[in-house]
């Protein structure tokens, strides 16, 4: 492993994985001149025209030789007993075609790999991320891992055994762990910096190199990363990426069952893809929920708040939807569309509304984001969305997202805990994609005949019912970002 795991370390346990891993670049570099020996010995080998002619030596090539030999088996005695037996000749050296083998087969029986796409594909992630994105500028021996805060999943439908069930079975399949780590420079007088890593396991490596791709498009990767490491007042509302690296999967990771066939792309050395952010102390939009929110305190003892804990949620969920709308807007008007936008991609910089003038919202989980080509297309996300052709549709499925978002999280941030033990997000999705799905007003009846919803109507009511408005055109997609976020609902008109 070349990071720590949920215990902090000092800097000699990063030493003593640097020189673990130069024995592995090393344990790399010895096969290739082994390669490299053969292939040039072959056309040496069965002398000459007189083979009894006597030889004559060379000290200087003969003080060479030995300089390798005693290389070679410095490095031969670093790597793991019996690793090589099997696969080296008389010599020690390692034929061409053996070679060639080890790279071809990948199969740990020995058959030749199966190239079928319905199989694993095995290939050099690094190769691919340095064509398309570049130097990642970081290396795994720079950080330290403090805590795992988390993991995304992803859901896989697998038909049932008979063709005549209709319904299927989802499997869930952890994906991407997020960590905080310290980032050590190496420079003098510069003390470690907290960072956020999300390792992307195999299965979900081309969302990783998605990502990539796409935070490249919406700000690119910034240079020099030690000054972007520290918390920048005008930073973008995206959570700000800094680059990556490849290294061995962590612990929490190699805990994880895959199962081989759920694997799309995977390393040749089996390494996970880490994606390196700025540390902003962010929380999930989720968290919101359930935050218990204190009352504002009056400026005399003998005077009464001001707003009773209701209504400064209601202000700071308008906070809220006006920054998941700007952040919209930021991606489409650089031609991206999020495709993946829910509780878990939202962060806030606080969960208290009596913070909510300075409240920062930013989106993260860009991999399966689209970036639209506009050179050839004909999208205009500044301009309605009415026009029906593919790309508008591709960017009203983001606003889309944001009205049931902005629906799920008024229902569950303003309804009394008591009273959520049968609401959830599934059941509040089911309710505005299935069951009301092209019925608004039914939607709004629905809402206004429960009585626990009391405070989400006279919420969506307000301003002449703007919120309704509001959400109503969001569904339908029929509003752009910036058009949204200027809703009277947001006293911006």
């Amino acid at each position: 492993m070349l990071l720590s795991h949920g215990v902090p370390q000092t800097r000699r346990a990063s030493r003593q994985v640097n020189s673990r891993r130069s024995g592995v670049v090393g344990q790399a570099r010895a096969s290739h001149v082994r390669v490299c020996a053969k292939r040039g010995g072959s056309g040496q080998d069965g002398g000459g025209p007189d083979d009894n002619a006597p030889e004559k030596v060379d000290i200087d090539q003969l003080a060479e030789r030995l300089s390798k030999e005693a290389e070679k088996l410095r490095l031969r005695g670093e790597e793991d007993n019996g690793t090589e037996s099997s696969n080296e000749n008389e010599n020690g050296l390692i034929s061409h075609s053996e070679a060639k083998s080890q790279v071809d087969d990948l199969d740990e029986n020995g058959a030749s790999r199966d190239t079928s796409p319905f199989k694993p594909q095995v290939r050099d992630v690094e190769a691919i991320l340095l064509e398309d994105v570049g130097e990642g500028g970081f290396c795994a021996d720079e950080f330290e891992l403090i805590q795992q805060l988390g993991y995304l999943t992803i859901q896989a439908f697998q038909p049932r055994g008979s063709i005549l069930e209709n319904s299927q079975v989802t499997k869930e399949k952890k994906a991407v762990i997020a960590f905080v780590a310290r980032y050590y420079s190496g420079r003098p007088y510069e003390f470690p910096v907290t960072t956020l890593l999300k390792e992307y396991l195999p299965v979900a490596e081309e969302a990783a190199r998605n990502e990539l791709l796409i935070m490249m498009e919406l700000c690119g990767l910034p240079e020099p990363k030690w000054e972007n490491l520290q918390i920048s007042k005008t930073s973008p509302p995206v959570v700000r990426l800094l680059g990556y690296f490849l290294a061995a999967p962590s612990e929490s990771a190699t805990k994880s069952t895959l199962d081989p066939e759920d694997i799309a792309v995977t390393d040749t050395k089996g390494r996970s893809v880490w994606l390196v952010y700025r540390w902003e102390k962010l929380k999930p939009l989720s968290g919101f929920w359930e935050f218990d929110q204190a009352e504002s305190q009056p400026t005399w003892p003998w005077q009464k708040p001001k707003e009773t804990i209701t209504d400064m949620r209601k202000t700071m969920l308008r906070s809220i939807f006006s920054g998941i709308l700007d952040a919209l807007d930021y991606c489409h008007s650089r031609n991206v569309v999020h495709g993946s936008l829910g509780s878990g991609s939202v962060f806030l910089s606080t969960y208290d509304a009596r913070d909510s003038k300075d409240l920062a919202v930013k989106l993260d989980n860009f991999g399966f984001a689209t970036f639209i080509d506009c050179s050839t297309q004909n999208a205009n996300p500044g301009s309605s969305l009415d026009g029906g052709n593919n790309d508008s549709f591709a960017y009203s499925s983001d606003l889309k997202a944001a009205g049931l978002l902005m629906f799920e999280t008024a229902i569950l941030s303003l309804t009394d805990k008591a009273n959520l033990q049968n609401v959830s997000p599934e059941t509040i999705e089911r309710l505005v994609m299935d069951v009301f799905r092209e019925d608004f007003a039914g939607l709004r009846e629905y809402c206004e005949n429960e009585a626990d919803w009391s405070e989400t109507v006279s919420f969506l009511e307000s301003g002449g019912g703007s919120g309704w408005d509001l959400l109503k055109k969001l569904l339908e997609g029929r509003v752009t970002a910036a058009e949204s976020a200027k809703s009277e609902f947001f006293g911006k008109s």
